[in-house]
């Protein structure tokens, strides 16, 4: 066995799996995608590719229209939230600006 797995397993394969699934327009995996672009596990945070995601599974067959509904209702009440980790990643980039001058 090689290393450790976190408590959500390896969520990087898992995106992997699900990506090359989405490829193939499975509905669970589109859906499974735009979870995991919603919250920033295993990708990086992005609601864009979220939604997509969402109106992807909801196109790919009938009976994923009521998950992605649901998907697309977290989504937007979550609006404006960020990624952990965001937050502090956007304050160092504006520091580095202020720091250089870029304003100026």
């Amino acid at each position: 066995m090689g290393g450790l797995l976190s408590p959500l397993g390896d969520v990087e394969a898992a995106a992997r799996y699900y990506h090359t699934a989405a490829d193939l327009r499975n509905p669970q995996a589109l859906w499974n995608l735009g979870w995991m672009y919603q919250w920033g596990i295993g990708v990086p945070f992005d609601p864009h590719l979220a939604k997509r995601n969402y109106d992807m599974s909801a196109e790919a067959h009938p009976d994923a229209k009521w998950p992605a509904e649901v998907g697309l209702f977290m989504l937007r009440a979550t609006e404006g939230w960020t990624a952990p980790g965001a937050e502090a990643e956007s304050e160092a980039e504006a520091e580095a600006e202020v720091g250089s001058g870029a304003d100026a």
